[in-house]
């Protein structure tokens, strides 16, 4: 269980750098950039993401000229609440063929996804710490335009440490991803309201 644990850590922060690398830092027209246009969402004081959002995303990536067939969406946990709270069975109807506009759907939680500024939109660079002012991303990508290498994974054990009296077990891995062309990456992310 302890291994099965570093493992899904290491999982979980291959993830979260892959989706920081492929969320555009300012809107262009292969690189959209969208701010949701949803109802008021009186808990995060941000707006909420609705269907339209994505119909728009979908809208900006067949005017690029993105080929249709293989778009993802990687939607946050606050995105996917209000894409639910707006219509329900709408909602369900999508996550029984988990297709969105045609974008395959994944879900991460909201803090492995990139964040930006709710008033400004600026991207937050990926070390930088929390603050008032963020606001989690959806990502959009072409599989295509995005590229990844993930080496395997190194074990280091040390059993019987003398110091530490019991076992000590570490793990690493090397793994990358980016954008090949700057190129049908998207990211939605919600404003003030």
């Amino acid at each position: 269980s302890v291994i099965y644990g570093h493992k899904q850590s290491l999982q979980m922060m291959f993830l979260q750098k892959a989706a920081f690398a492929v969320a555009p830092a300012t809107d262009g027209t292969f690189t959209p950039l969208l701010a949701t246009t949803g109802a008021a969402n009186t808990e995060t004081g941000l707006k909420r993401m609705s269907f339209k959002d994505v119909l728009k995303l979908k809208k900006r990536f067949d005017n690029a000229e993105i080929p249709a067939d293989g778009r993802i969406l990687v939607l946050s946990a606050q995105h996917q609440e209000d894409l639910e709270a707006e219509d329900v069975d709408r909602f369900n109807r999508v996550m029984d063929k988990g297709v969105l506009c045609g974008f395959k759907l994944y879900f991460l939680a909201d803090k492995r996804l990139p964040r930006y500024h709710k008033t400004t939109g600026v991207k937050y660079g990926f070390a930088t710490a929390d603050d008032a002012n963020i606001s989690h991303a959806s990502v959009a990508f072409h599989k295509m335009e995005a590229a990844r290498a993930q080496g395997d994974i190194d074990l280091f054990l040390r059993e019987k440490d003398p110091e530490l009296r019991g076992d000590m077990l570490g793990m690493q891995q090397r793994a990358l991803t980016v954008s090949m062309r700057n190129k049908g990456i998207a990211a939605i992310y919600s404003p003030a309201n």
